[in-house]
Parts: C-alpha cells; structure tokens; sequence
C-alpha cells in the first residue's frame, strides 16, 4: 500500500511565492490526515547525490527535485506533488495500488508532477540508479532532460507500462513485478499546458497547472504559440519547419 505521506521539494531560500502557498492549502483541507515532507537541503544531504550537487549548485533546483522526488518516494513511500498542483479530491481510493500514476495530458509520457509509490518499489529505483550513473554537467553540457522523459526511456528496457482506463482495472492484481499500470491523463493531469485548456471529468482528482520554470524553452515557446495561434496553426507550423529541416538535410548532405 501507498502510506499517505505527501512529498513536495522546495530547495530555494526564498519564500514560496503565494500562488503555490494557495494550491498547498487544498492538499490539507483534502488530506487532512496526511503526513506533509517538505524536501530541502535541511533534510536531503546534498552530498549522497553528484547530480543533485551539480543541479544545485548551478542554480538548476528543478533538476535537483527531480531526483529528490524519486528518493523521497523510494524511500519513505508515499505521494509526491510538485507545488502547483492544486488538489480536489482525496488520494485514498488510490492508496492499495503498488503505484500510482497517469499520463500527461498531451502526449505519452508519465505525469511525474503527481505520483506515488510503495516504499522501495522497483521502477522508482531503477530511476534513481539511472541518475547515480551520470553527471548533470558533463564537458560544459547541462542534462536538462526532463523527467518524464527520463522515465520513460530509463523503464523501456525492463519494465512496461499498461494502459488502464479507470481505477477498477488499475485495481487488478498482477503476478509481473515490472509491470506499472498507468491511468489516463483525466485523472491527475486534465490541462494542456500548451493552450492552458483544463478538461475536468468525474474521476479527476487534481489539477497540474505548469506555472514552473523548469519547462525547457522550447515547449514554453510552443505553449506560447498555441496559446494565441492555436493548436491547428501550430501543427501547420511544426509541419512546415520539419519539410524545412528534411531540406537543409538533403542539400547540405
């Protein structure tokens, strides 16, 4: 069972600013029962960790969460939230499954701004011992791949998500340890961080509002553009700098 501790990281030494304070007060009244881990460096040691380190020190602190998240869960067992998640239900009907987990709202890759674990579960692990084996700053290059991304390819090899529809199916027992049950975006991420769009339905249980900085450049200029030109226009211009790069290929091949 996942015991009901909620994790959450914030490794700055400034306040949390008051948006996020507001979306931290439906966790309490939600889960009032719940044991709360705030994740600075006054209770995760920086030096067990080189990526952490590295992340950190280069003022990258949401690259630094995102190990933290994977110990937290790794080892405590548990729910982790990113700070602007705002909740509107409660966690326990989930809290018998070994995981618990959706995907984004758009494309396929694992929200991991809401999920949760056993302690010492084996996916959680197998990510964590990927970021052991690598260095955040290699050569002067940064790895800001983000952690969904991470997940999914650091799993593929031993693991495998099965899609499941709703919380009955998600419930049924398993015989494969490296199976992970992953429920739809609905759930735990209903908005499009492209056009901000939230699609609430009756088994959402929180909102994923993506109001952190840690987005890469390139998908906050993408959520710009659909934002004001729309997603049509947007695959129209995706379309058309992709034929301009398969170009540029063939004529200076």
């Amino acid at each position: 069972m996942i015991p009901k501790i909620i994790h959450y990281c914030w490794l700055s030494s400034d306040p949390i600013p008051a948006p996020l304070e507001e979306y931290m007060k439906s966790w309490k009244v939600q889960l009032p029962d719940y044991e709360f881990m705030l994740w600075s460096f006054d209770r995760f040691n920086i030096e067990q960790s080189l990526w952490v380190k590295e992340a950190f020190e280069l003022g990258k602190y949401a690259f630094a969460a995102d190990y933290i998240r994977l110990y937290a869960i790794y080892n405590f067992g548990g729910i982790y939230l990113d700070l602007d998640v705002e909740l509107l239900k409660s966690f326990n009907p989930f809290l018998h499954l070994p995981s618990m987990i959706c995907y984004e709202k758009q494309g396929k890759l694992p929200e991991m701004a809401v999920f949760g674990a056993e302690k010492n579960s084996l996916w959680v692990k197998e990510c964590l011992l990927s970021f052991d084996k690598k260095k955040f700053s290699d050569k002067g290059r940064l790895d800001t791949k983000i952690l969904p991304l991470v997940v999914k390819e650091v799993l593929a090899s031993n693991f495998k998500f099965v899609p499941v529809s709703d919380l009955a199916e998600a419930s049924l027992l398993s015989d494969d340890p490296y199976e992970i049950k992953i429920l739809p975006s609905e759930f735990f991420s209903p908005k499009y961080y492209w056009t901000e769009k939230v699609e609430i339905t009756l088994n959402t249980v929180c909102i994923h509002h993506f109001l952190g900085s840690w987005l890469p450049q390139y998908l906050r200029t993408e959520a710009l553009i659909c934002k004001y030109f729309g997603i049509k226009n947007f695959k129209i211009l995706e379309r058309i700098s992709w034929r301009l790069s398969a170009f540029k290929s063939k004529l200076f091949k």
